[in-house]
């Protein structure tokens, strides 16, 4: 082996030397191309005709001669544009915001987040006739779910559009985008000309008490109102729930041939229809879609060994396959009896290949509050390569059986399936994959992101994909599913495709037929969505290490530094292994 190794080192030598002699002779570049038998032939670049390179001429836009550039088109606002909604925002952006008069002064801005939580304050107190709708929004290092209004947001970006406020992007100690807002003197001069002295009386008590403004403030996973004299507690953060019933749905690109067929609650859907919700608002439907498939992606840190082990958990090849589950950890196994806390995941075996996937229908057994009815039934497909699919086909939510449902309950209900879906995995991962999720989500990996296929058989309105794209009541509506807007596009007369920050939409009568590219679209978005999670968590292990560093400095300072600086540098050595196995 040694000297077969040699030779080839040998013969590699020559024929580099040969390859820098041609060129040092020639001064020509080479064009290498596999004989018939294997070898490999070498030519001069050019030598065939038509084969040009990069060098010889420069790249050229096919397109160029027929297509150009278009000049940006800026929108044009009039006084009679602004609404009493858009007033009463600007208003509430200049009690926080001013910009500096001397260069000795400070420029104040009100950042977007604290300004949401007053907008939905606002909306509560009915001082703002918004929606809102959950969304998942990192808060300081943690993700959590808060009720936004995208009428609200929307309002900000006409306000800046209209050169009303003014927007400022920083970037915060844990490596997150914060924007801003200041007023700007020509929103002053249309608040001052516009604004009735009745609105104004609303925001003011909105965001003053006692004479003084209130200050948002998060504290243990909560947003507060506060200031001097009062403060109380503001309920943005309780998600509200919806009743519904679903089925479990995996598509046919992921089943193997002769599979069982899932399961359907169909014959439950009318249960939903005579429960209750816990919506404090009253909802504007704009968009309702109907014979709504969905399907949740994300991606888990998996392999051959894993699925494998996930096999024999799921009792795969035996004679009882599946059961129920708990991710508790039975620590007195020799005991006659153990005792679980309520809310078990029963999983049923559909196919599966004892080292490439599993697929597996999950129904979700845990306890909701009074009057709420969920029937949680999911197909779940899991595979080797760490893509992870939940599939449901709605059958009802409220009122509405298949037909016609309001996107503002659909996001309620996506929220639900998120969680739920975290908690099932907790049930069937190892303690390791769980480690690893929990340290590239900061102990969030419960409520962790996903990315959502959202496929309709029709839209109410059906109408042109740019249609949607309105920059108001419409894509206001698309948002409280899909994130942040993209784009829309005609797949056909009838079909409408329309993409956002954590989902896509389709819409049409041939929509399914879309669904092997969704599964790709699918497991690319997800792993997009872990990567960006990957390196927010290298970053603030980056700034850790860092702050070692300086307590070593210090050390003299602090009797207890030598046991913390240890202490420090035992947990981030134990983060960075298991960021490096992923």
């Amino acid at each position: 082996l040694v000297a077969a190794s040699r030779a080839r080192m040998s013969a590699n030598a020559r024929r580099e030397g040969d390859v820098g002699s041609a060129r040092a002779a020639g001064g020509t570049r080479e064009n290498f191309s596999a004989r018939d038998d294997g070898a490999i032939a070498r030519a001069p670049l050019g030598a065939n005709r038509g084969l040009m390179s990069y060098d010889d001429k420069p790249l050229a836009d096919p397109r160029a001669g027929t297509s150009q550039l278009t000049p940006k088109v800026k929108r044009e606002f009039h006084d009679d544009y602004w609404t009493v909604s858009h007033l009463k925002l600007l208003y509430l952006v200049s009690k926080y915001s001013n910009c500096a008069q001397t260069v000795y002064e400070k420029e104040q801005w009100v950042r977007k987040l604290p300004l949401l939580v007053l907008i939905y304050e606002g909306i509560v107190q009915k001082v703002f006739e918004y929606d809102y709708a959950p969304e998942s929004t990192v808060v300081k290092n943690t993700r959590v779910y808060l009720n936004v209004s995208q009428e609200g947001v929307d309002d900000l970006d006409d306000l800046i559009e209209g050169e009303l406020i003014r927007g400022l992007r920083l970037s915060s100690s844990e490596h997150q985008s914060v924007l801003a807002f200041q007023i700007t003197a020509a929103g002053l001069a249309l608040v001052s000309k516009r604004m009735t002295e009745e609105d104004r009386q609303l925001v003011d008590e909105l965001c003053v008490a006692d004479g003084k403004l209130l200050q948002v403030a998060w504290e243990d996973e909560t947003f507060y109102l506060r200031n001097d004299t009062i403060s109380f507690e503001s309920t943005i953060t309780d998600v509200e729930d919806v009743s519904y019933v679903v089925s479990p749905y995996l598509p046919l690109a992921l089943r193997r041939i002769g599979g069982p067929m899932t399961s359907s609650n169909s014959h439950r859907a009318s249960e939903s229809a005579t429960k209750d919700s816990t919506i404090r608002d009253d909802l504007d439907e704009v968009i309702t879609i109907s014979n709504v498939t969905v399907l949740v992606g994300e991606w888990i840190p998996f392999g051959v060994n894993q699925i494998v082990k996930l096999n024999l958990k799921l009792g795969s090849n035996d004679r009882c396959q599946g059961g129920f589950f708990t991710p508790e950890v039975d620590h007195e196994s020799t005991n006659a009896q153990c005792e679980i806390p309520a809310g078990l995941t029963n999983v049923n075996i559909l196919d599966h290949d004892m080292t490439t996937f599993t697929n597996i229908e999950a129904q979700v057994h845990f306890p909701e509050d009074d009057g709420i009815v969920q029937i949680e039934h999911f197909g779940i497909h899991l595979r080797k390569d760490g893509t992870v699919v939940h599939g449901l086909m709605i059958e009802s939510v409220m009122d509405r059986i298949l037909e016609n449902i309001s996107l503002d309950n659909l996001a309620r209900l996506l929220v639900d399936v998120h969680m739920d879906s975290s908690t099932i995995l907790d049930s069937l991962l190892s303690d390791h994959q769980r480690d690893l999720l929990q340290t590239v989500f900061l102990g969030n990996a419960e409520r962790r992101d996903k990315i959502n296929v959202i496929i309709a058989e029709r839209a109410t309105p059906q109408q042109a994909a740019d249609m949607y794209m309105d920059k108001d009541a419409f894509e206001n509506e698309l948002r409280q599913v899909l994130g942040d807007t993209h784009e829309s596009h005609d797949l056909s007369d009838r079909d409408v495709v329309i993409t956002g920050s954590h989902g896509i939409l389709l819409i049409g009568p041939n929509a399914k037929a879309q669904e092997p590219v969704m599964l790709m679209y699918l497991s690319l978005m997800s792993r997009d969505v872990f990567v960006h999670n990957v390196f927010n968590r290298i970053f603030m292990t980056d700034d850790i290490l860092k702050l070692a560093r300086q307590m070593i400095q210090h050390h003299e300072e602090d009797p207890n530094s030598v046991a913390n600086i240890r202490h420090t540098l035992a947990e981030t050595s134990r983060d960075i292994i298991l960021l490096e196995e992923i």
